[in-house]
């Protein structure tokens, strides 16, 4: 329950989702992911336009949900992985509304039509630009012998900046940057 509010009930496992409060504290709208059961919502971002992108584990897969200002889904995109799972940290809206997000992935991270294999044993970070409209516009790995995560991102208007720091053996650290091919500097 969220004051007078309830979300449906999944059958079974865990669902997602996203409420609104009032600046008075009173629950606006409560809204689940329209999507199967066991997502768990982790990470959320709202864009320029007031929309709600919300990062989900679905079981071992990457999913990313769009919701308006008032709740109502849209679209959602999801990526995976042939080894354990796609695993993200953090994400960011750029100023033109796309998102980028970063995290871990292990053998092939597949995000649309982009893979990523990752090389050696271990997980390696990853970047991913979804467009405003819910496409996975790229995808890219980076890291080392070990364990590498990507755990957060920074999107800015001509670059993004992700730091990323791990290891189980030594710690490595890394800092990637990704100018857009079409930058205007009027």
């Amino acid at each position: 329950q969220f004051g007078a509010l309830s979300l449906a009930a999944q059958p079974f496992g865990t669902q997602a989702f996203v409420a609104a409060l009032s600046h008075m504290g009173q629950w606006n709208w409560v809204s689940g992911v329209a999507d199967p059961v066991s997502t768990e919502g982790f990470l959320v971002k709202v864009d320029a336009n007031n929309n709600i992108l919300l990062g989900c584990r679905w079981g071992t897969d990457l999913a990313v949900y769009r919701f308006t200002g008032q709740g109502v889904q849209g679209w959602a995109a999801t990526a995976n992985s042939s080894g354990s799972s796609v695993d993200a940290y953090a994400m960011d809206v750029m100023p033109d509304g796309d998102l980028v997000i970063t995290g871990r992935c292990y053998g092939t991270g597949t995000f649309g039509t982009h893979t990523i294999s990752v090389v050696g044993t271990f997980y390696d970070a990853f970047v991913a630009r979804l467009s405003s409209s819910g496409t996975w516009e790229w995808a890219v790995r980076g890291g080392g012998s070990h364990w590498d995560k990507g755990f957060g991102i920074c999107a800015e208007l001509w670059i993004l900046l992700l730091l990323c720091c791990a290891s189980i053996v030594k710690a490595t650290s890394a800092g990637f940057y990704v100018r857009p091919s079409s930058v205007n500097n009027d």
